[in-house]
């Protein structure tokens, strides 16, 4: 995995997180895919969360 930088207009930045194609496919997730994240905190260690998101 990785994790990328993009510099925006101003001062303004975009992060990118890379995963590999086997996970996304193990997942069955699709191109297009709307995907919710959330952060979670357990002790000393962070972790985010990536779930698709729920339609309304």
């Amino acid at each position: 995995m990785k994790l990328r930088v993009r510099k925006g207009g101003g001062n303004y930045y975009t992060y990118e997180v890379t995963l590999p194609k086997k996970l996304v496919e193990a997942l069955g997730w699709r191109e297009g895919m709307k995907l919710a994240a959330e952060i979670h905190v357990a002790g000393n260690t962070k972790g985010i969360l990536i779930r698709p998101s729920i339609k309304e």
